[in-house]
């Protein structure tokens, strides 16, 4: 009987141990999968696409700023004082049209004094020159040109009556006094020349007095006002300006292109244009000058020129462009969202192996809906992040959700 009930203990006890294995076991399991879930809930979902071919046509929205044709700050181009004005603001004038008259009684005595000075050497260079031989210069010439002649013919004739040293020191005389007399002519010819030249040039500054439109337009400033002592524009640094006049026929609309869409923009490339302040107004033209350059803001000076026959553009007014650009065709490219930005260097994601490679890439031109990708080390096979690279790190593992549509 003993020997039955250690049967049945022993038998128990190896139940219990059976089932507490049992039930370790289970439990193990169930645990490893608790955890493989929730690691596999931890690890961000993102929506990948590939980077695909793509024509980036359309139009580019950008703002300009009406300029005027021409501008210019008018100088007075010699000095005196404000005598009339002729023009003031609003003044709509003609090219060479007299704006202003100034007054300089220096320049009248100046004129005067050279006329005096250019009578006297004028009458003394052509009493010189058309009656030589009336002058005291010209009679001892024509002496020894005389002395001369006779003392070769005798000399040809008769050698015996006269040596040649008596003909050669005749000739040198000769020769001398003409040489003399033409030095004289050739320097009063330089006298009266020089007065002649100081004349035109006392006239000229004369003329500057009056103060002339360079080409037709309007006056948008005047900075002087009448009996104001105006000092020369010309070698004058501090001198003040009399007038601003502006050309606003056409108008210009002065646009900057960003550095990625210069290449697509060319002379006579089309543009819509319209202003704010003039609700009721478009205007359809075309690209007329492009300064082929990018400066150092990087953008690209672009001007369009607009009729303005009823003067409603007004310089310094605000537009809006929207311009058309010529694509680049199979540009790689990628969706806009696929693209971050630090610190302004771009970058995408690149999905190898289930994890995310941070790619840094240069960026060209940009539409509503794809960026273009420049030398960028990725090819049209490879995985990007376009959605979700907010919770995605360098080297994080990743998992993907494919983008049907694009």
């Amino acid at each position: 009987m003993k020997r039955y009930h250690k049967f049945i203990i022993a038998l128990l006890i190896t139940i219990v141990i059976i089932s507490l294995l049992l039930i370790k076991g289970c439990g193990g399991e169930d645990a490893q999968k608790t955890t493989t879930r929730t690691e596999s809930r931890n690890i961000p979902v993102a929506s990948v696409a590939s980077p695909q071919q793509h024509a980036f046509n359309g139009s580019l929205q950008l703002t300009g700023t009406a300029k005027p044709n021409q501008s210019v700050k008018l100088f007075a181009m010699t000095s005196g004082y404000l005598k009339q004005l002729r023009a003031d603001i609003g003044s709509f004038v003609k090219e060479g049209q007299v704006l202003a008259v100034l007054e300089n009684p220096d320049l009248y005595r100046e004129k005067e004094r050279i006329q005096a000075e250019l009578k006297e050497k004028s009458a003394l260079y052509f009493r010189l020159k058309n009656n030589r031989e009336q002058t005291m210069v010209g009679a001892d010439i024509k002496a020894k040109k005389a002395l001369y002649d006779r003392l070769q013919s005798i000399y040809e004739k008769t050698p015996q009556l006269t040596s040649i040293a008596d003909v050669e020191k005749a000739e040198a005389d000769y020769k001398r006094a003409s040489a003399q007399a033409t030095d004289e002519l050739d320097i009063n010819a330089s006298a009266y020349q020089a007065t002649n030249a100081r004349l035109k040039n006392i006239n000229m500054q004369i003329s500057y007095l009056w103060v002339k439109a360079p080409f037709g337009g309007v006056i948008t400033n005047r900075f002087a006002d009448k009996g104001a002592l105006i000092q020369n524009g010309l070698n004058n640094n501090s001198s003040m300006p009399l007038f601003e006049l502006q050309d606003l026929q056409p108008i210009r609309v002065q646009v900057d292109i960003p550095e990625t869409d210069a290449v697509l923009i060319n002379k006579n490339t089309t543009a819509q244009i319209t202003f704010p302040e003039l609700p009721n107004s478009s205007y359809s033209a075309t690209v007329s000058r492009v300064a082929y350059s990018v400066d150092e803001t990087k953008t690209m000076k672009v001007e369009i020129d607009l009729p303005n026959k009823d003067l409603k553009i007004r310089p310094g007014m605000y537009a809006k462009i929207d311009i058309q650009r010529s694509g680049h065709k199979e540009a790689l490219s990628v969706p806009n969202e696929a693209v971050g930005n630090i610190k302004g260097q771009s970058f995408i994601y690149v999905v190898q192996n289930g994890k995310a490679k941070k790619v840094d890439v240069k960026t060209g031109i940009r539409d509503e809906k794809f960026t273009e990708l420049l030398n960028a080390p990725v090819k049209d096979t490879d995985t990007i992040i376009v959605q979700g690279k907010e919770l995605i790190s360098d080297g994080a593992a990743v998992q993907t959700k494919l983008i049907s549509n694009q």
